[in-house]
């Protein structure tokens, strides 16, 4: 107990405690306040209702004022602390200390078990009585004490664990530029679209310009300030000797050609093609080559369809659907060299010949090549392309599905090779297909092939 609260217990002897009325008075001690328990009858009464009412009290809250038990001589009010024990005389012993003492060293059995022989009013002289104040108060604040010596340094703590990695920062400022360096940076001619740093360098009419700052468009050979000569033209050398006459044509001496015949593997100084060496009256030999051969002339052919057609509906429906050529869509092409291509393309519609909603229609179509019995291929028909279109009545009308395909042939030479268009039911639910028309029956289904013969 501090000497502030043992002053604050002296001042509630002297000037507010008597004797004959056992009486204790609550008093303000310098802004803080000392709970005072009565004596006599009150202490009494007070005793028996802490010990009835503390065996039924909730836990204490998590913060409240402590009480500080003391015993004070009657006569001075010197103090003492004891113990917090403040009931006695009751006619079932129990010595439970009031809240918060009670969480604490609880006696096996509990509080009831104990006799209350020590303690609080026990543990106070007859010439003494018992009180409890209040730990909350606070003296004024004393001098700042000298400050102490610094202490030895103490031992190297192990290192701790690494911490977690911070967040990466924010990218930093960009730092100035560095100085220019001492080197020239060559650009060749000067072009008047080119943007030029300072120190590159030009050349114009012979001689060498060196830029002083940025520029672009400005001719380094006009005075100003953007160039500045950096290595001047050379001045004209002197003339040199003059050359030897030449051979007089009287004599007789006059150029001669001889011919350069074609050589197959395309060797020579003209190939394949031929041509003459001719020799002039100096002795000079120049080779005069022939102009090359110009390519064949290319072929196209084009087709338009004469009439619909309704590819045959397999039976039994599982089979496979029979083939039919679209009539009129055929071309006949003949391939004169080997490296000759055939470009073929082919376009047409398909129409669900039924208006009723939900029919539907899948025909494929097809692109073929027939190779005459004079060509080398192995095969007499090749198909080349194949398209599935897909045609269905999403409204009481009939629907119309277009298909295009273009492919380059490379057949050897021979002919004539004929490329047709055929069509192939693949699946519907009842309805026929119509595929292509003619200029009059269905034109908007009429359908094209096209052949080009192409030599490289």
């Amino acid at each position: 107990m501090g000497p502030f609260v043992r002053r604050n217990a002296i001042i509630v002897t002297r000037f507010f405690f008597r004797p004959a009325a056992a009486v204790l008075t609550a008093a303000l001690l310098s802004s803080a306040s000392a709970v005072v328990y009565a004596t006599g009858k009150e202490k009494d009464e007070q005793r028996r209702t802490s010990d009835s009412g503390s065996s039924s009290q909730s836990r204490p809250a998590t913060s409240f004022t402590t009480l500080v038990p003391v015993c004070y001589r009657k006569d001075d009010g010197r103090t003492r602390l004891v113990r917090p024990w403040n009931i006695a005389d009751l006619s079932l012993p129990t010595c439970r200390p009031p809240a918060p003492w009670d969480l604490s060293a609880v006696p096996p059995g509990g509080w009831s078990s104990q006799a209350c022989t020590v303690g609080g009013s026990f543990d106070c002289d007859s010439d003494e009585f018992y009180t409890q104040l209040e730990d909350s108060v606070a003296g004024p604040q004393g001098p700042i004490g000298p400050q102490g010596s610094i202490g030895p340094q103490g031992p190297t703590g192990a290192q701790g664990p690494q911490g977690a990695t911070g967040p990466q920062g924010a990218t930093g400022l960009q730092g100035p530029a560095g100085p220019q360096g001492d080197g020239f940076a060559f650009r060749g001619a000067w072009d008047a679209a080119t943007l030029y740093q300072p120190r590159d360098v030009v050349t114009a009419n012979g001689s060498a310009y060196i830029a002083l700052h940025e520029t672009t468009g400005v001719d380094p050979t006009a005075p100003g300030d953007a160039w500045a000569l950096f290595a001047a033209r050379g001045a004209t050398g002197p003339a040199g000797a003059d050359g030897r006459d030449g051979v007089d044509g009287r004599n007789g001496i006059g150029a001669t050609v001889a011919r350069i015949p074609p050589v197959p593997d395309g060797t020579g100084p003209c190939g394949v093609e031929g041509g003459a060496l001719v020799t002039d009256g100096n002795g000079n030999v120049v080779p005069v080559c022939n102009g090359k051969s110009g390519t064949t002339g290319q072929g196209a052919g084009m087709a338009l369809s004469g009439n619909f057609v309704f590819p045959p509906i397999p039976v039994p429906p599982s089979t496979t659907a029979p083939i039919v050529n679209v009539p009129d869509l055929s071309l006949n092409v003949v391939v004169t060299e080997s490296s000759t291509g055939v470009v073929v393309s082919t376009d047409g519609g398909v129409q669900v010949n039924s208006a009723v909603v939900g029919q539907y229609v899948i025909v494929d179509i097809l692109l073929f090549v027939d190779c005459p019995a004079t060509a080398t291929s192995a095969e007499t028909t090749k198909l080349i392309a194949r398209r599935r279109v897909f045609a269905a009545n999403s409204v009481a009308q009939q629907t119309v599905t277009n298909w295009s395909m273009s492919v380059v042939d490379v057949e050897k030479p021979g002919g004539p090779y004929v490329y047709r268009v055929a069509a192939q039911l693949q699946g519907n639910n009842g309805s026929n297909a119509v595929v292509s028309g003619s200029s009059t029956v269905v034109p908007h289904l009429r359908g094209t092939l096209t052949a080009v013969v192409i030599n490289k």
